[in-house]
């Protein structure tokens, strides 16, 4: 609104020869308006890039987890799979998600044990090693981290 305002006072301006100082000067402010406002549109492209990017990125690192969970997945495997640096994938997940990768991996796994558990008469060793934990007690800590109980302790409640 305020860019077609100076410019229809520029137009006008020009039909009075005595006004030329004005038209310059209007045509001064009109131009450095459109400049601006160019500027704030592809501003503003960039930041709609940007966090499309991001979201891309964490759809793939999100995906990559999801298939590969059971595997020793480091985030450097997750960032290698994203094609970004390491610091700056563990940066862009905290942002997006508001949690480490490490934790993100740690809980995906615990849920997964947590149907295994449930479903199947596997033990809390085979288990824990099915969905990707090569550690037994640390399995046991992230589980109790995220159920409030240990793995044991679950499962004695729930298969009875």
């Amino acid at each position: 609104a305020e860019i077609s305002r100076l410019a229809l006072s520029f137009f006008e301006s020009l039909a009075d020869a005595d006004a030329l100082p004005l038209s310059f000067g209007l045509f001064i402010t009109l131009f450095a308006k459109l400049l601006s406002h160019k500027e704030e549109g592809t501003a503003l492209n960039a930041r709609k890039k940007a966090s499309q990017r991001k979201r891309e990125i964490l759809s793939t690192a999100l995906s990559f987890v999801h298939e590969h969970y059971k595997e020793n997945v480091s985030v450097e495997d997750i960032a290698g799979a994203c094609y970004i640096s390491t610091a700056h994938f563990c940066r862009l997940f905290k942002e997006m998600t508001d949690e480490t990768p490490v934790s993100y991996i740690n809980q995906f796994r615990v849920n997964k044990a947590t149907s295994l558990l449930q479903h199947s008469s596997l033990s809390v060793h085979e288990i824990a090693f099915r969905v990707g934990f090569r550690d037994e007690a640390y399995f046991s800590r992230c589980f109790k981290r995220y159920k409030g109980k240990t793995p044991t302790e679950f499962l004695k409640r729930h298969r009875g």
